[in-house]
């Protein structure tokens, strides 16, 4: 791994070479603020540099959690998590504002199989995760425990990549049937969405299988019961 000064005379010949990975390195990405750069290798690791400091190397902060290899990296818009997904299912988040980052992690479970692509929403209020079992979880930055209740978007296919808009409204997905697909990601947006596709309120049944950790209400309060 190396870093180009882009500013250089010759930006193409003058580099610093950074900390080896013992396996291949498969993820890179520089904080918003661009103080921090992290690299998520097939070993498992991640590498944090601090480039406000004169010598990034010396800076390494290294990440030794996951039991596989690191292959999504993301920062969130305020600087202050790192995100790290995993072929071992599980991602983390790392608060790059304590005095040692690498010190208990928080770790979020549930996807079956590996976790290829991260994406925080611009507002700061959601992480997405998109995992190789085709379901993306949507955990929520604003509370006090991120691990509790994630949303659930179910598909089928492999998730490749999750990216929110820049106005944090919409999530899309781009997924292994060639299907990129647009998701709302606030359960309101859903509720909404639901009762202007399908004309009725959602069945108890169909309540129970999106929203299984609210109580089940009405979806659209202006139709009567039983439709």
């Amino acid at each position: 791994m190396r870093l180009w000064d882009m500013h250089s005379p010759q930006p193409l010949s003058d580099s610093i070479p950074l900390i080896s990975h013992a396996k291949e390195v498969v993820a890179i990405k520089f904080s918003p603020d661009s103080r921090w750069l992290a690299t998520g290798g097939k070993d498992g690791t991640v590498h944090v540099y601090d480039l406000a400091q004169s010598n990034p190397v010396s800076s390494l902060i290294q990440f030794l959690g996951h039991a596989d290899g690191a292959i999504s990296l993301d920062f969130s818009p305020d600087n202050r998590w790192l995100a790290s997904g995993s072929e071992d299912r599980t991602a983390r988040l790392y608060d790059m504002a304590s005095s040692d980052p690498a010190i208990d992690p928080i770790i979020l479970r549930g996807h079956l199989r590996s976790i290829l692509s991260l994406d925080f929403s611009p507002d700061g209020h959601w992480l997405a995760t998109g995992g190789n079992e085709g379901i993306v979880f949507l955990w929520d930055m604003t509370s006090s425990n991120p691990t509790g209740n994630p949303r659930r978007l179910p598909g089928k296919n492999k998730i490749w990549q999750v990216t929110f808009s820049p106005d944090s409204k919409t999530l899309a997905t781009a997924n292994q049937d060639g299907i990129t697909r647009l998701w709302l990601p606030t359960t309101q947006d859903l509720i909404d969405l639901a009762c202007v596709n399908t004309g009725r309120n959602m069945t108890l049944a169909e309540w129970q299988q999106v929203l299984p950790d609210q109580l089940y209400r009405k979806t659209c309060p202006q139709w009567p019961e039983g439709r």
